[in-house]
């Protein structure tokens, strides 16, 4: 059992290691060590308004470092490295593309590709290139058929992308870089 005073709000396991990553109802951030139950490190997210969510990527042969993103009640991805031993003190890098708060964000197993989300807003959906950390801009298309986005999966094996919506429809989108085993770890 993980203890902490305040209510959490989010987690994520951390990659390549025993841990868990979880957040808190005031903006604190916290590695827990699932061996020993301790706490590792605590951080105060103070970029973000509110965390909504978590998600990890760990090191491949296209990500040289491991990623926390955390999705914020602002619309933003703050995006940190967690390779280190601790959470360094601010971002690196800050995803400003959501307008509405994050409802989800998911990393493709190579680490060269997250999907940030918001349930609040028709079509709210950024596919972000994770070794650059450029938003894809001709994506979503203008009057798409995605409505608003419920839930995100990314296959393990080949390039499909999942988006769920509000209208009771999963729509399928092919990722043509990771078809076929290219871009696949």
């Amino acid at each position: 059992t993980l203890r902490r005073a305040v209510p959490g709000v989010a987690a994520a396991f951390a990659p390549g290691r025993d841990a868990l990553i979880t957040a808190d109802a005031e903006n604190n951030l916290y590695e827990w060590d699932l061996g020993t139950g301790r706490c590792k490190w605590r951080r105060k997210e103070t970029w973000a308004t509110g965390i909504t969510c978590l998600a990890t990527s760990g090191i491949t042969p296209r990500s040289a470092r491991q990623l926390l993103a955390v999705g914020t009640v602002s619309g933003n991805i703050d995006m940190y490295d967690i390779s280190g031993e601790t959470l360094p003190r601010e971002p690196f890098k800050t995803i400003k593309n959501l307008t509405t708060s994050v409802s989800g964000v998911t990393f493709h197993r190579s680490g060269e590709l997250a999907v940030g989300y918001s349930d609040e807003k028709k079509d709210a959906i950024k596919l972000l290139h994770t070794p650059s950390m450029t938003v894809f801009k001709n994506w979503p298309l203008p009057n798409g058929p995605i409505s608003r986005v419920s839930q995100v999966a990314l296959a393990r094996t080949g390039g499909i992308m999942a988006v769920g919506n509000d209208k009771g429809r999963v729509l399928l989108y092919s990722l043509r870089h990771y078809e076929a085993g290219d871009g696949a770890v």
